[in-house]
């Protein structure tokens, strides 16, 4: 198989920068001001990785399609990790983790968050460790997430709407810290996690 497509080559998101970026976009969301962006005229947005000259709707898009990208490449990096852990590493199981839709779930969720962490610990599954964040992630995948992958946006006018979301992500990212803790990455990282918000 050739080990570029379209000239194109691909490396690994260190994982810690994954969380880096949702840490920051987090706070943003969550800082007063934010809401000031998306009255009145339109002006630039400032993120803490890049000034945004665009439509104000399109820059809720960005980051929450980023967000969503971010947790499921994250997911997909811890179980790699707690398996190389436990030396259960094979080709055929590293083929299933780095693309999760050969697990054969019925929906993207299913295999995100029930079938990937159970691939080393049934318990660590979202569907069994927290059945309630379990059920509302389903509605989130179904009524957000896929929509926004599929063509539809943001209104600028859903400030409180993207802060629930980061909130639901945030959630997520916790779960995720009861199987595979942020130090695992780098000693001391875990504190500047915790929820993102200043």
């Amino acid at each position: 198989m050739a080990d570029s497509w379209f000239g194109l080559r691909f490396t690994n998101v260190p994982l810690i920068n994954l969380r880096w970026e949702f840490r920051d976009h987090y706070r943003l969301v969550n800082e007063p001001s934010f809401e000031d962006y998306f009255t009145g005229s339109i002006r630039p947005i400032d993120s803490p990785y890049f000034r945004w000259l665009g439509m104000p709707d399109d820059f809720l898009t960005l980051i929450l399609q980023r967000a969503i990208l971010g947790i499921e490449a994250y997911l997909s990096g811890a179980v790699y990790v707690e398996c190389g852990y436990r030396g259960t590493i094979t080709q055929e199981l590293g083929a299933k983790i780095h693309n999760p839709f050969r697990l054969k779930g019925r929906k993207t969720v299913d295999n995100f968050y029930d079938k990937l962490p159970g691939l080393f610990d049934a318990t660590a599954s979202l569907k069994v460790a927290n059945q309630k964040l379990w059920a509302r992630n389903v509605d989130f995948y179904k009524y957000v997430r896929n929509p926004l992958f599929h063509g539809k946006q943001i209104s600028n006018s859903s400030v409180p709407g993207i802060r629930e979301a980061f909130d639901h992500l945030a959630q997520l990212y916790e779960w995720i810290d009861t199987w595979h803790s942020p130090e695992n990455i780098m000693r001391g990282l875990s504190q500047s996690f915790e929820t993102g918000k200043k």
